[in-house]
């Protein structure tokens, strides 16, 4: 579904002669065939998302080096293409939503949470909502608070 959504919105970016947006969406369903044939098979939605985040860190890394090396316009350009690829990424989860799971995801793991563990079906549970280095950061607070207070109760 979501591939063949990309492949409307290319063709809609070729008849608006959109050129920006044509390129970028031409690179990504790229990246998806690239993956696809790693894959050797089609690619799930969650698969898809995966590939478009990777295009976005991309776009992300390519900015900051481009703007440390004073090269604003060139900054400028990924960051339209970043725009782009977020349209089609879901809306990122605000940082309340993310503790909620996290906490219950660490209400079921009990006393001494292994962090990887923790971290995987956390992630697993935002189904792909929230970064995951913010999703990290939280979850070192909980287990950090979660620590004090077993200390301070002892």
């Amino acid at each position: 579904m979501l591939q063949e959504k990309l492949e409307k919105a290319l063709k809609e970016s070729l008849k608006k002669k959109q050129e920006v947006a044509t390129s970028t969406l031409r690179l990504l369903l790229s990246a998806i065939k690239n993956a696809q044939i790693e894959k050797k098979g089609d690619l799930s939605d969650e698969e898809i998302l995966a590939v478009i985040k990777r295009e976005v860190k991309a776009r992300d890394e390519a900015i900051e080096l481009y703007k440390k090396a004073g090269r604003d316009e060139l900054a400028e350009k990924e960051e339209v293409e970043k725009k782009i690829l977020q349209k089609y990424l879901p809306e990122e989860l605000p940082d309340e939503k993310i503790e909620k799971v996290v906490k219950e995801v660490l209400e079921k793991t009990g006393d001494s949470p292994n962090f990887g563990q923790v971290m995987g079906q956390v992630m697993g549970g935002l189904a792909g909502r929230a970064e995951g280095g913010r999703v990290a950061s939280i979850l070192k607070q909980q287990i950090t608070s979660t620590k004090q207070q077993t200390n301070s109760n002892i």
